[in-house]
């Protein structure tokens, strides 16, 4: 079933399937065959292009190692790991993270080699405004790796074995950070190919992902241990940024936890400067301070803004991003 925002794997694959060979071939060439290897691997197929097997340059080189050539079809992976052009891409990232396979051949209805999908051909496909991780990423660019550390830095102050909300989740990639501090995380979001993908991606245990409106979410007094929201209080209108600050000191128990986050407004020849058409809510340091400050009212709250991977105190106008963490206060007897 197509998913909105998330492509086919007919959409994004290869089709110029240059590592696709015949085993008649693969017996003439010999150690030649290593030169048609993409991502380590070579798609053994029928006269026809029907999928047969997979051969990695590991299996080639043990089976010409010692001068004495061997049998190769010994080496061939029969069955192999495949995907249906068809199929949601997410399913494609999920199936070679599950294999810690780096190539996926892409088949048709008659299991004829069409394509082929790796796993950096599927990230730089997806949804720029929203990244799509699993947390395993060798190779992330800048922006993941600040994303990243947004995660792991909200880790240092969350309530430890306790319920914590991931709210807007994305793809799941900082919930899966969270669950490692927090005995279960709900992480919601709007977005259904989001939740479909996280679910897929970056799922654990103690993970419940959940389709929902951040203005419609209802949760019972004090009944949440953790709020955290990354990436998100710029993507929703002014009053239902405000109304949500509301919720977060209903939702949270004493001594509960919110970390939250948004890029302040800048100004470029005094006037506004906004640099992402996503964001319809990005406020003066001012303005974000004094509306935290004014609805989170029983709560210790510290401002920081990042530079890369360390937070250090807010106190410049012009920092660029602020990360909140604010304590909800013990009530004392």
């Amino acid at each position: 079933m197509k998913i909105d925002g998330i492509p086919l794997v007919s959409e994004i694959m290869e089709k110029n399937v240059e590592n696709k060979v015949s085993m008649k071939l693969i017996h003439e060439l010999k150690d030649k065959v290593l030169n048609m290897f993409v991502e380590g691997a070579l798609f053994v197929v029928d006269d026809n292009d029907k999928l047969l097997g997979i051969l990695t340059d590991g299996d080639v080189r043990k089976s010409f190692s010692g001068n004495a050539v061997h049998d190769i079809e010994a080496f061939i992976t029969l069955a192999p790991k495949s995907i249906h052009l068809n199929e949601n891409a997410s399913v494609a990232l999920r199936i070679l993270r599950e294999n810690e396979i780096n190539i996926l051949p892409a088949i048709n209805d008659k299991g004829q080699v069409v394509g082929y999908i790796t796993i950096h051909l599927l990230l730089n496909n997806f949804s720029p405004e929203r990244l799509y991780m699993t947390g395993q990423e060798d190779n992330n660019d800048d922006n993941k790796e600040r994303h990243l550390a947004r995660y792991k830095f909200a880790l240092n102050f969350i309530k430890k074995g306790g319920l914590s909300l991931d709210c807007a989740c994305g793809s799941g990639y900082g919930s899966k950070i969270l669950a490692t501090n927090s005995k279960n995380v709900l992480g919601v979001d709007l977005s259904e190919d989001a939740i479909s993908f996280a679910n897929d991606n970056n799922n654990l245990k103690n993970i419940e992902y959940r389709q929902a409106n951040i203005d419609h979410l209802e949760f019972d007094n004090s009944s949440l241990d953790n709020i955290v929201s990354i990436e998100t209080l710029e993507h929703v209108p002014n009053d239902v940024f405000l109304r949500f600050l509301e919720n977060v000191e209903y939702w949270l128990k004493d001594g509960g936890v919110f970390v939250g986050s948004s890029p302040m407004l800048r100004y470029k020849d005094n006037k506004p400067y906004i640099t992402n058409p996503y964001h319809i809510n990005e406020m003066p340091r001012d303005e974000f301070v004094n509306a935290i400050n004014s609805k989170l009212k029983n709560f210790e709250i510290h401002f920081y803004y990042q530079d890369q991977d360390t937070f250090l105190p807010l106190c410049k106008e012009n920092t660029g991003f602020c990360i909140v963490v604010a304590r909800k206060s013990k009530n004392e007897l």
